[in-house]
């Protein structure tokens, strides 16, 4: 099987697991905004938001190194689980020091318990997640991604639903669903033969920790970016404002559920591929058909954009106004993560550290400049134009490393109308659909050509 065909079967193995889910993850935000309402929808995103921030520190991104070393034929397996998993329950113990912190913030004080029950339960899924991952077993990984939604799906009915538990009830989902979804992985995959004290491997630890904790002030910086603007709006505005942008927010996650799929897929090519002959020609080929992809994707959920908010979003469909602007942000932020497989492949995850570095400090200040002035609108445009930094920053330092090819002509028309399209939604109300068409075509004849080449060579031997 060629590298590409081995890539293309990989993507769609996970896709038939994790289509499913993603999709009904993504349906879900109409049942929180019915139950939740706008503030305490901000509630709960601030909630998930801080969950994202702490679980690297807990983990000390110890994941990373765990997917990384066992794909590595120079480790053993059950050192490098073993290890990791050691690595984890010691970070999750340290962080008990950040209660006094999380007391100042008014959302989470009252929730600290649940907010370090769902650390822990999610950390070490993630660790299981990556391990079966490694060991080639993606039908288990998409079938657990099934399963884990479907649980998450009938806790939310019971916890919040039927006992209207609220926001305490959306948490409660997120842990138990994490909980079973690390008992169903290890039962099957039979993750407890690979556990041992005795394989615990000091040397071990400190190469996996070299290479991981470079990534904990690159998720923290990453997260700076992601998911600051809702705590700043939260403070420099309102609740009920946090709460329409954290809707708008979902409406690209269309997007990162094909990246997220495909990456999943990638990131295990782009590490046992990039000492092969054609390596540059293989990332070349793929980065601009992943682009492609992207492109035509965005363009498409621009076109849609408000029939997709009425769906989505019922009463507060009106936050799509903030969409367009965070669609290229996540369209930004794919590019960005599909870039960072170069850094992992080299074992170079310093380089994501100081890139992002970049993305979050021009974030800190657009946000503070602009929130006040014009509003959500305003941290939309820092997210966008902080990923697009740290994207054009990271072409550059990555072709060091790896000289693949880059169409910067295609690259910035595609861009360029897209960044149409959004001003025309914001904008244009009576000739809005046949712009957007317009748009559209344009954007599908840039890409025709990649994706016509890339499907050719799936089908060659």
């Amino acid at each position: 099987m060629n590298k590409y065909k081995k890539l293309a079967t990989n993507t769609l193995i996970l896709s038939i697991g994790s289509f499913g889910s993603k999709i009904l993850s993504f349906l879900l935000v109409r049942f929180y905004t019915n139950i939740l309402g706008a503030e305490l929808f901000s509630a709960s995103e601030i909630f998930t938001s801080t969950v994202y921030l702490l679980v690297p520190l807990a983990l000390l991104s110890i994941d990373e190194a765990v997917l990384r070393f066992i794909l590595d034929k120079n480790y053993k397996t059950d050192e490098v689980y073993s290890t990791g998993m050691f690595v984890a329950l010691i970070g999750n113990i340290s962080l008990l020091v950040l209660v006094p912190l999380i007391n100042f913030i008014p959302d989470l004080k009252e929730r600290i318990l649940l907010l370090y029950l769902c650390i822990f339960a999610s950390g070490f899924r993630m660790i299981n997640q990556q391990f079966i991952r490694a060991r080639g077993y993606l039908k288990l990984y998409a079938i657990d991604g099934i399963l884990t939604t479907f649980n998450l799906f009938l806790l939310n009915i019971i916890f919040m639903a039927v006992f209207k538990l609220g926001v305490e009830g959306y948490i409660l989902s997120i842990i138990l669903s994490d909980i079973m979804s690390s008992l169903f992985i290890s039962l099957i995959a039979e993750n407890v033969h690979f556990i041992s004290f005795k394989s615990v491997s000091k040397n071990l630890m400190s190469s996996m920790l070299k290479y991981s904790i470079p990534m904990i002030p690159t998720f923290i910086l990453w997260w700076i970016v992601s998911a600051s603007d809702k705590y700043m709006i939260r403070f420099m505005i309102s609740d009920t404002e946090n709460g329409l942008y954290s809707m708008a927010t979902r409406i690209p996650t269309l997007i990162s559920i094909v990246s997220t799929i495909f990456f999943q897929a990638w990131q295990l090519s782009a590490i046992t591929e990039y000492n092969s002959e054609d390596s540059k020609r293989f990332y070349s080929t793929v980065f601009n058909a992943y682009q492609s992809i992207l492109y035509i994707g965005s363009a498409g959920i621009l076109l849609f954009l408000i029939p997709i908010a009425k769906v989505l979003l019922g009463d507060f469909h009106e936050a799509y106004i903030f969409a367009p602007l965070l669609i290229i942000a996540v369209l930004m932020s794919c590019l960005c993560q599909f870039l960072s497989s170069i850094y992992s492949a080299t074992k170079n995850t310093s380089h994501s550290l100081w890139t992002s570095l970049l993305a979050a400090v021009n974030n800190i200040v657009l946000n503070l400049i602009l929130i006040p002035r014009v509003g959500p609108q305003g941290a939309a445009f820092a997210t966008m134009s902080s990923y697009g930094l740290c994207f054009i920053v990271r072409v550059f330092d990555t072709r060091k490393m790896l000289a693949y090819k880059v169409d910067w002509i295609k690259l910035i028309l595609n861009i360029t109308t897209l960044f149409i399209m959004c001003i025309v939604i914001v904008n244009e109300k009576k000739f809005l659909t046949l712009y957007l068409i317009a748009c559209f075509a344009i954007i599908g004849l840039l890409n025709l050509d990649e994706l016509n080449s890339t499907i050719k060579k799936l089908f060659r031997r």
